[in-house]
């Protein structure tokens, strides 16, 4: 007869060795967890702290902008030399042509000299063989007239001796000879009338010539006289002369500035704006400014995309009305619009950015802030857009995060 064999089940003991076995390891796995979990300790008073909230995001750009006119023309010095003479001060309104200072140049006196006396001589020269052409046509002028005389006294001679020849009143000898007269004087006429077109043709070439030499010389003449007058500096355009802060013995070199001068045809408002806004500002965007606690309509007239230490510029114009009483050097607060305002997630503007980029924050629970990964839209004067990661109500660090960058919690103390 078979003998039923009951199947052994796992017994208590073993499970409790099990279950015994999973907790120790969980254990060992929290702690090993917890002892490379990297974290810090900071003191309550050394962070900033900032409320994650929900609102309108004023896409602006909140900046210090300064006052400078229009169009400003450069003073430079157009010769070198040294300061002689300063004839008005820094700050002054100047009419064009107005003298402002004179240097003193020995080398360029002495080529201005010796130049226009050589041209002079030369332009004399050539005036006074202008002058024998012109004499010399009138001589030809002369002869003409005189062989157009006897010319015509042989021709009438000529018609009488025919009429007292053809009568008999007078030989045949005499007949001939007014006629080779009439003859001789109309062969001399003809052979004078050549030479005089032929010499005029020359003299015309000449005279082209000469004129075109006595232009280019007075030119030239023109141009030295101009350098050696360059050593006293003139106002280039009316206006307020500015930055112009010469001493008398001080050597100035060709072409170095030497001040400029505000043409006071109106003002313009110039600012120094972060490079994060690069892409997002354009020519005829709107922004307003205060003065005097009164606001006044800009339109960006021109962005200079060089970017310098992180900063490029922007010039901006006033669109319609223009406060009083502008001048260079004065500075005001203005607020440039990049889009319509928009309900979003907002965090206060922190140093931690430098640090993260935007990518990640401190998330401030208790006594304890926890990094996070965010993502940050836009920012203006006050706040990031955040479009991830942080909801209404949460706490985070917004302080400079120097020496917190490898931490992944910080424990307040």
């Amino acid at each position: 007869m078979d003998k039923v064999i009951e199947k052994k089940g796992i017994g208590k003991k073993k499970i409790l060795y099990i279950l015994s076995a999973v907790g120790l390891l969980a254990l060992l796995t929290w702690a090993y967890s917890f002892s490379t979990k990297k974290i810090v300790r900071i003191e309550s008073d050394k962070i900033i702290t900032g409320s994650v909230s929900f609102g309108d995001f004023e896409d602006v750009i909140l900046q210090s902008a300064g006052v400078e006119p229009l169009n400003s023309v450069y003073v430079n010095s157009l010769q070198g030399g040294v300061v002689e003479k300063i004839f008005i001060e820094d700050g002054g309104v100047v009419q064009e042509g107005t003298p402002l200072l004179k240097l003193n140049n020995p080398a360029v006196q002495m080529n201005y000299l010796g130049q226009q006396t050589g041209i002079i001589q030369n332009i004399s020269q050539l005036r006074n063989i202008r002058l024998q052409l012109e004499t010399k046509e009138r001589e030809l002028k002369e002869n003409q007239i005189d062989l157009d005389a006897r010319l015509d006294k042989a021709y009438r001679q000529f018609l009488i001796d025919s009429t007292l020849y053809s009568k008999g009143a007078i030989s045949k000898l005499e007949y001939d000879n007014s006629v080779r007269e009439n003859k001789l004087q109309s062969s001399k006429k003809y052979i004078l009338k050549e030479s005089i077109e032929l010499e005029n043709k020359n003299r015309t070439r000449q005279l082209n010539d000469i004129n075109n030499s006595i232009s280019s010389l007075e030119t030239q003449l023109g141009l030295i006289r101009e350098n050696y007058e360059n050593l006293t500096i003139k106002a280039p355009v009316t206006g307020r002369l500015s930055s112009f802060e010469p001493i008398i013995g001080k050597n100035y070199s060709s072409g170095e500035l030497l001040g400029k001068i505000d043409v006071l045809n109106g003002y313009k408002l110039v600012a120094q704006i972060d490079e994060y806004y690069i892409n997002r500002l354009h020519e005829g965007q709107k922004g307003r400014a205060t003065f005097n606690s009164k606001e006044y309509n800009l339109i960006v007239k021109k962005v200079l995309p060089e970017v310098v230490k992180g900063m490029f510029t922007v010039e901006l114009k006033f669109e319609n009305e223009v406060p009083e009483k502008l001048s260079r050097g004065l500075t005001a607060q203005i607020k440039i619009s990049l889009s319509n305002n928009v309900q979003t997630i907002l965090i206060p503007r922190g140093q931690f950015f430098e640090a993260t980029g935007g990518n990640w924050i401190f998330v401030k629970k208790g006594n304890k802030a926890i990094k996070r990964a965010i993502k940050v839209g836009r920012k203006n004067y006050q706040s990031f857009e955040v479009l991830e990661g942080l909801e209404k109500g949460e706490e985070v660090l917004i302080s400079g995060y120097d020496g917190l960058t490898e931490y992944e919690e910080v424990i307040i103390d």
